[in-house]
């Protein structure tokens, strides 16, 4: 593949001045989606070994989540990198929770006896689920949110810098865009008088 020229790379990093950071506003949507999934199932298993202050917390936290997630994706898709730090921080406490309920509830005994006695499986959207399986979807749910977390911290991050280095390089005076369009058209010009040439050479 052929490396871009320097005039297509300040094209390029110009037109981040007029576009914003989808792709990282997606992906912090992604976290906070696959979070509320696993929230939707927990909080539907009705058992005495949830009752608890840390149950409490966890709610809490959601409230958190979904806050923090939209404050994040709004703040990403504006360049603004200080939000990447919150990101893998929402990324931490995700992975975190996977040693929480998903681990702790389902290696009680107590609640193993109790939940099988109350609620042998758990309908979710229209799906009998069993105990463990119910554990598995909601440890998945997690790692996904954690990795959707981690991605739009990381991406939006390059992208940030990339960004605030263009915009610095603009004030500085160090890159000119219309010199650059100008050398970028000449490129093009001479690239399809090249590849014209020896289609001229064979009519001949």
């Amino acid at each position: 593949m052929e490396k871009p020229s320097e005039n297509l790379k300040i094209v390029r990093d110009d037109i981040l001045r007029y576009k914003k950071n989808k792709l990282g506003q997606w992906l912090c949507y992604g976290g906070l989606a696959f979070g509320c999934l696993y929230i939707m199932l927990l909080y539907a298993f009705n058992n005495s070994t949830f009752y608890t202050v840390l149950m409490g917390v966890s709610v809490l936290y959601t409230l958190v989540l979904l806050l923090a997630s939209f404050l994040c994706a709004e703040g990403v898709k504006m360049y603004n990198k200080r939000y990447c730090i919150v990101l893998l921080i929402l990324a931490a406490i995700e992975f975190a929770r996977i040693f929480i309920y998903p681990n702790i509830a389902w290696t009680n005994q107590a609640f193993w006896i109790t939940l099988s006695k109350v609620q042998a499986g758990k309908d979710y959207f229209g799906i009998i689920l069993d105990q463990p399986t119910a554990r598995t979807i909601l440890i998945v749910y997690l790692v996904l949110s954690t990795l959707f977390y981690v991605a739009a911290a990381v991406y939006s991050y390059f992208v940030c810098i990339r960004h605030e280095s263009f915009e610095k390089k603009i004030a500085e005076g160090s890159v000119n865009v219309e010199l650059a369009l100008k050398g970028l058209e000449e490129e093009e010009l001479a690239a399809a008088q090249e590849s014209a040439a020896p289609a001229a050479e064979e009519v001949k």
